[in-house]
């Protein structure tokens, strides 16, 4: 319980640090745009773009897994609903902190979304790799530093290197190895990218998207961080110890409406703690193990995140958004207890923005 708090608290604190950032960051751009309200985007395009970069991470684990022999680990394996969550919240992040002149673009030229789409996606699985590999093998008493991470990124973006890293055995044979990522020229020809649009575009985006003082120097606090602090052997709701938790069956079903919530283009700038709130609360509401009803629930899980003292404003928008995802059509449309990412049939179709004629 003590454990579990103090992760709390620490995703707290860096979600606040990362929200005040990008608040400082939006305001000395001279727009008025709020963080839960980006009006840049057009929602239907976003909506199949993320379908796309399910699509796209889903097949690439598959061909990887298919293609894993003998005794080698892979390691730091990217192609998760991480990199999604991480990759969206680049797209989004990077749209809101543009001057109004340059983010109206991207809701009205559908080359230019898709090339910033495209080369989020490109930084999203690098991102996601680096901090799965830092998480499993630099000791604890280290981290990188702001500008490594800017620095790693920057470097061979075009490059499919994936044998980097391979630790041995004493007899020599390779044991790990870390898994190669698609280059920006694969990433163009599986979203069937106009001809516009160059390996040179994606690349130059690169620079300016890593470059650009929104660009994250720590990992990025999403939704998935706080509910994997919720999840346990078995599902448990205490009212008398204020504490919950997600047994596997529920905490699927969380991950799965934290999948659809991404799809919603109203929720794209919620804080995760309260997007993380909502899809726990909605996830112990419909378990056959738990017997409260909901405002309980929600009680329960709101202190458990962010402390006794209720804060009316936090509590409003957790009710909003679990209102907005039950409302929302992919909810009604994907089945309970499927685990999302690879049971969700996307579309074939590779390119995600909408012809004209759509």
């Amino acid at each position: 319980m003590a454990s579990k708090r103090a992760i709390v608290e620490a995703l707290l604190e860096r979600e606040s640090h990362q929200r005040d950032r990008a608040r400082g960051i939006i305001a000395a751009a001279g727009t008025s745009q709020q963080p839960s309200l980006p009006p840049c985007q057009n929602p239907v395009w976003r909506e199949r773009v993320v379908n796309w970069y399910f699509s796209v991470i889903s097949a690439m684990n598959r061909q990887h897994q298919a293609s894993a022999s003998g005794n080698r680990v892979q390691i730091a394996n990217p192609f998760n609903r991480i990199s999604v969550h991480v990759t969206t919240a680049l797209l989004d992040n990077h749209l809101l902190s543009l001057p109004p002149e340059r983010s109206f673009r991207y809701r009205s030229d559908r080359s230019a979304y898709q090339l910033v789409a495209t080369t989020s996606l490109l930084i999203g699985m690098r991102l996601t790799r680096q901090d799965l590999l830092d998480k499993s093998i630099v000791p604890k008493n280290t981290c990188s530093s702001g500008l490594r991470r800017v620095q790693t990124h920057r470097d061979h973006m075009n490059e499919q290197a994936g044998s980097q890293g391979a630790s041995a055995t004493n007899d020599g044979s390779d044991t790990t190895f870390l898994i190669p990522l698609p280059s920006a020229s694969t990433l163009l020809s599986i979203s069937s990218a106009p001809k516009s649009i160059s390996e040179k575009n994606v690349l130059n985006m690169v620079l300016e998207m890593t470059g650009s003082r929104i660009f994250p120097r720590e990992k990025l606090v999403t939704v998935l961080d706080f509910i994997s602090v919720f999840c346990s052997t078995k599902t448990h709701v205490s009212v008398t110890d204020k504490d919950a938790s997600l047994g596997p069956r529920d905490a699927r079903e969380a991950y799965r409406l934290a999948d659809v919530s991404l799809r919603d283009a109203s929720l794209s700038g919620c804080s995760p703690s309260i997007l993380g709130c909502a899809v726990i609360v909605l996830a112990l509401v419909t378990s056959d193990s738990v017997q409260y009803n909901m405002s309980s629930i929600r009680s329960i899980v709101f202190n458990s995140i962010f402390g006794d003292e209720v804060c009316p404003i936090l509590l409003k928008a957790v009710r909003k958004i679990e209102t907005n995802l039950l409302s929302f059509s992919a909810v009604a449309s994907w089945p309970r207890n499927n685990h999302v990412f690879h049971e969700i049939s996307h579309s074939s179709a590779a390119h995600v923005i909408p012809s004209e004629d759509d």
